[in-house]
C-alpha cells in the first residue's frame, strides 16, 4: 500500500495521509509518503500526524516506511504542531522493521509556538499504554520553530514521548535529526534524538548520533532529555550530537529532570539508568556550559554502569567538563571511563552529589572513529583496548567474559 499526495487543512489539520480514531489499524509493507498537514490560520493552531494519525486505537506497523511528510503551519496566536510522520494518542502501538525519514515540522507565528517531535509523537493521558518498538529507524527529519514576538520551543527535534507512555525498545535508532528554535524572547529546544516527559523509555539498542538543537536562548540534551520520566536501557550509543545555542547550553549529549508528579512512581535506583554505554564526541556551546556530556537538575538521579564517556567538547568550557550536577542531583557510577573533555573539573556538583565505584580514565581505544559523522564511527573497542573485559566483574558479555565497557558489552552486546 502507498498512501501519498494528500493534504488536510483547517485550523486543526490531521492525519492528511491516514486518520483513525477507535478500533484497529494493522499496516505492513507500506509507504506513506508526502502528506501535507497545512494550515495558515488566524487565532490557535493545532496540527499534528501529516502521514499517520491515530487516537484510541490498536496500532500496529511492520516494515512500512514514513518519509517526507510534512506540517507547515502559521497562526496569529498559540501553534501546537509535531509528529509529521506518525502520531499516536492512548493507542497501544507495535512497530517492526519501520523508517521515518525526512519529515518536518516548520511554523511562524507572532506568539507562542511549540512543536513536539518532527517525525514522532506519542503520548497516554487516559491510563498507561504501553509500545513496542523493534528495529526502527528515525533518520533525517527536521523540526522548526519561528516566534517573531513570542516564545518558540522545539521538544524533540526527532521523536517527542509523553503521560503514561511506556517505549519497549529494542534497537532504535535516531540519527541526523534537525531541531531549531527562533523568537523574540525566549526560544529554547530540548532533545536532539529523543524528548521524554513524564513517560518510560526500557529495553536495549537505543543508538542516538549526529542530532543537532539550536536556538536563540537555551538549549537541553542534544542526545535525549528525559525530563520527570523513568528511562531503564542497556547498550545505549549517544554520540556526535551537537548543542549550539545563544544562551545557556545543558548537556551536550544527555539532560535530566526529576519532580514528585507524574504517572511513575520513583525508581529509587534511578530516574535514568544506563548500563554498557558509550557516550562520546558530543558537542555544547553557548554562552555558558553546564556539563559538556550529562547535566542532571531538579533531584534528577543517574545510575550509569559500564561506560565510556569520551572526547565531549564544549565552548566555552563547561562548568563540569563531563557532567554537571544541580539542584539535589545525583550520580551514582560503577565502572564508567572519563577520558578527554574540555574544562578543568570533569565533574561540578552544585547542591548535587556523585559517587564513584570504579572510575577510569583512559583512551577506549574503539575501532574507529575516522570519520567526520558519528553515524560512520565503530565504537566497539579495539584490539588491545582497555575497555576490554574492565566492566563490572558481576556483569558477563555474552560470551562468558568479564563484561567490556561500552555499547557492545554486556550479556546483550555484540
Amino acid at each position: 500500500m502507498t498512501v501519498t499526495g494528500n493534504t488536510a487543512t483547517g485550523a486543526s489539520a490531521e492525519g492528511a495521509g491516514v486518520h483513525v480514531t477507535g478500533g484497529s489499524l494493522t499496516v505492513i509493507g507500506s509507504l506513506i509518503t508526502d502528506n501535507a498537514n497545512t494550515v495558515d490560520e488566524s487565532g490557535s493552531v493545532y496540527s499534528y500526524g501529516a502521514g499517520l494519525y491515530a487516537w484510541g486505537t490498536v496500532l500496529d506497523l511492520t516494515d512500512s516506511t514514513i518519509t517526507r511528510n510534512r506540517i507547515d503551519a502559521t497562526g496569529t496566536s498559540y501553534v501546537y504542531i509535531g509528529g509529521a510522520g506518525l502520531f499516536v494518542t492512548d493507542s497501544p502501538l507495535t512497530m517492526t522493521r519501520v523508517v521515518f525519514e525526512e519529515n518536518v515540522v516548520e511554523t511562524t507565528t507572532p506568539s507562542f509556538t511549540y512543536v513536539e517531535g518532527s517525525a514522532l509523537y506519542m503520548s497516554a493521558w487516559d491510563e498507561p499504554i504501553t509500545a513496542s518498538l523493534t528495529d526502527v529507524e528515525i533518520l533525517d527529519n527536521d523540526a522548526t520553530a519561528t516566534s517573531t514576538g513570542s516564545f518558540s520551543y522545539v521538544y524533540g527535534s526527532a521523536a517527542a514521548l509523553y503521560g503514561a507512555y511506556t517505549l519497549d525498545i529494542d534497537g532504535v535508532s535516531s540519527h541526523g535529526n534537525a531541531g531549531t528554535a527562533t523568537g523574540d524572547s525566549a526560544s529554547n529546544v530540548y532533545g536532539g534524538g529523543f524528548y521524554a516527559f513524564e513517560a518510560a523509555l526500557t529495553g536495549h539498542g537505543l543508538d542516538i548520533r549526529d542530532n543537532t538543537l539550536f536556538g536563540d536562548d537555551s538549549g537541553y540534551g542534544a542526545g535525549f532529555s528525559a525530563e520527570w520520566a523513568q528511562v531503564d536501557l542497556t547498550n545505549v550509543v549517544v554520540a556526535g550530537n551537537e548543542l549550539d545555542v545563544d544562551g545557556d547550553a545543558h548537556g551536550g549529549a544527555i539532560q535530566m529532570l526529576w519532580d514528585d508528579y507524574g504517572w511513575y512512581e520513583r525508581d529509587e535506583d534511578g530516574d535514568v539508568q544506563l548500563t554498557n554505554a558509550d557516550i562520546s564526541g558530543n558537542s555544547a556551546s553557548g554562552a555558558t556550559v553546564q556539563g559538556a556530556a550529562l547535566y542532571l537538575g531538579d533531584a534528577a538521579l543517574l545510575a550509569l554502569r559500564n561506560a565510556n564517556i569520551a572526547g565531549n567538547r564544549s565552548t566555552p568550557d563547561a562548568d563540569g567538563a563531563v557532567g554537571f550536577l544541580g539542584n539535589a542531583a545525583s550520580a551514582d557510577l560503577a565502572y564508567v571511563n572519563a577520558w578527554d573533555h574540555d574544562g578543568d573539573d570533569d565533574w561540578t556538583n552544585d547542591e548535587g552529589a556523585v559517587s564513584f565505584d570504579g572510575l577510569m580514565s583512559f583512551d577506549p581505544t574503539c575501532t574507529d572513529t575516522s570519520a567526520a559523522n558519528a553515524t560512520d564511527w565503530d565504537l566497539r573497542p579495539g584490539e588491545g583496548s582497555s575497555a576490554i573485559d574492565a566492566g563490572d566483574p558481576e556483569l558477563f558479555d555474552a560470551d562468558g567474559s568479564t563484561s567490556d565497557l561500552g555499547a557492545y558489552g554486556g550479556p546483550l552486546g555484540e
